[in-house]
């Protein structure tokens, strides 16, 4: 099991009801309002409509209208080549989605692809071809259309002992992958959690069983702003011998989402050495500190002090002081506003103060001399969430044969 991932997952939702609004009631164990999915869906919606009256454009004009409407920045660079970015299309449509337009663009085009958010905050991508998981298109699929989940690799799993020099138990339980993929523009700040109601044989026997929250759970737990598409792994009971097929399987994906985020850039980081900023709209406000900032080849380093100005003293309920977390949701662009690719590179906090060290890719030109500096400016650009809301995606799927 990947622990630090999961350790890691784990501390951002055990602390981000420090980061909620603070009139929220506590709704199933999560301080935050529970609406509908279909309340939740709208919330990626933009507030002007996205009137697209095209002809004969090409895939990369089409996709520009797009941006230039919805305000949205779009990333067409993972498997759009220029054959492909090249072709003509006609296209009527009115909406307010960017995930439905997106959808028009690439089916008038007769272009196979999806839009995703890969993660933080910056633009959605546009992934084309086989970078577009083909396998989830004949996967059983349930849920909504803006949070979809789909059944993957059934298959057994065997039971893990607590004792490391136990050798593994030869009764055999059910796995699940199952994928989600949700609207690209909502921002999930958690989730999915996973719980599951009914799972039954064709026979109607029962496969659910305590002894699964004893097993290693690999599911995508969100770390600030998650991405829109992951994956959890369900772990049932014991498999009968003589079954043969999932009947019935259902139960409730519960998504956390930001509805609120503060808002803060600066022009030029490579400039602003020592610039401070305070957030405040969160319960635990956090003064930003910019230390220092440079160009070392082909990589920027930023490394910035944190403190919390009010609360603090326990490093288990305040990731905001985890460069891990600050990743999430900021992000740095060049001067033709590309987004850098982040990396975290370390943080260190004893629970009030601490410090982050980031750097991010600096974009490879052919003949650059990578050991000379690129001139900026660099922007960095931080939307820090500050409120949350949570949603319950019933799923359910039917007959899903067993290994």
């Amino acid at each position: 099991m990947n622990i630090s991932r999961f350790l890691v997952g784990a501390l951002v939702l055990c602390a981000l009801p420090a980061l909620a609004q603070p009139d929220a009631k506590p709704i199933d164990s999560l301080p935050y309002p529970l609406i509908s999915p279909q309340e939740a869906a709208h919330l990626g919606d933009t507030k002007n409509l996205i009137a697209l009256h095209l002809r004969d454009v090409t895939l990369t004009q089409a996709f520009a209208e797009l941006q230039k409407q919805s305000g949205v920045m779009l990333d067409t660079s993972r498997g759009g080549d220029e054959a492909t970015l090249s072709k003509h299309l006609s296209l009527d449509i009115e909406t307010h989605s960017v995930r439905e337009a997106c959808a028009a663009i690439l089916d008038a085009a007769n272009v196979t692809g999806r839009l995703v958010r890969l993660g933080g905050s910056g633009p959605l991508n546009i992934i084309f071809g086989a970078a577009a998981h083909p396998e989830i298109e004949s996967a059983p699929r349930s849920g909504l259309p803006a949070f979809q989940l789909h059944a993957l690799n059934l298959g057994p799993a065997k039971e893990r002992s607590s004792d490391p020099t136990a050798k593994l138990d030869p009764k055999t339980y059910l796995s699940l992958k199952l994928r989600f993929d949700a609207d690209p523009q909502l921002l999930l700040a958690g989730g999915p959690g996973v719980q599951v109601t009914r799972a039954e044989d064709e026979k109607g026997r029962s496969l659910q069983s305590d002894k699964a929250k004893d097993f290693d759970r690999f599911g995508y737990l969100g770390l600030g702003v998650a991405p829109s598409s992951g994956q959890e792994f369900i772990v049932l009971g014991v498999l009968p011998p003589d079954s043969h097929k999932l009947a019935h399987l259902d139960g409730i994906a519960v998504f956390v989402l930001s509805t609120n985020q503060e808002h803060w850039e600066v022009p030029d980081v490579l400039a602003a050495k020592g610039l401070t900023h305070e957030f405040t709209s969160t319960q635990t406000p956090l003064l930003v500190s910019l230390n220092e900032a440079e160009v070392e080849g082909a990589t920027l380093r930023v490394n910035m002090a944190l403190r919390l100005t009010r609360g603090g003293g326990d490093r288990i309920r305040n990731p905001l002081l985890s460069s891990f977390f600050l990743t999430s949701f900021l992000r740095v662009t060049d001067a033709g506003g590309h987004v850098l690719e982040a990396h975290n590179n370390g943080s260190s906090n004893d629970g009030t103060e601490g410090s982050a060290r980031l750097k991010f890719s600096l974009p490879n030109k052919p003949g650059l001399d990578q050991t000379a500096p690129l001139q900026g400016p660099f922007k960095l650009v931080f939307d820090l969430p500050t409120e949350f809301v949570q949603t319950e995606v019933p799923f359910s799927f039917s007959n899903l044969p067993l290994p």
